[in-house]
């Protein structure tokens, strides 16, 4: 996967740095996880304060185009949305109970 930047700007007022970019890959269409990971490794940041604001597939092609805002610290990414705060990060597994079966046997009698 090949991203390459197009515009980078630095809000010194919320204290983050504002990404535009373009993702060419081959093959399947990268998860925004993916395009966090790949963004961070080539700029250099963490992958905790990175927000994907918003990924674009360009339809018939292998190219994504996408803003992402990377933050300083976490006392500075609070002004961003929690959906978008956690969106691009791997989620956690979570158990589900599956409701007794006995409990459904009981109700048809």
């Amino acid at each position: 996967m090949d991203i390459r930047i197009q515009k980078e700007f630095d809000n010194k007022l919320l204290k983050r740095k504002e990404i535009s970019f373009v993702a060419t890959y081959t093959g399947k269409t990268p998860s925004k996880e993916e395009l966090r990971q790949e963004l961070c490794k080539k700029l250099g940041a963490n992958p905790e304060l990175t927000a994907m604001v918003h990924v674009d597939q360009l339809f018939g092609q292998t190219v994504s185009e996408g803003k992402a805002h990377l933050y300083a610290d976490k006392a500075a990414m609070t002004v961003e949305p929690k959906y978008l705060a956690e969106r691009g990060k791997p989620k956690e597994k979570k158990e589900t109970a599956a409701p007794p079966a006995t409990a459904k046997a009981e109700e048809k009698k």
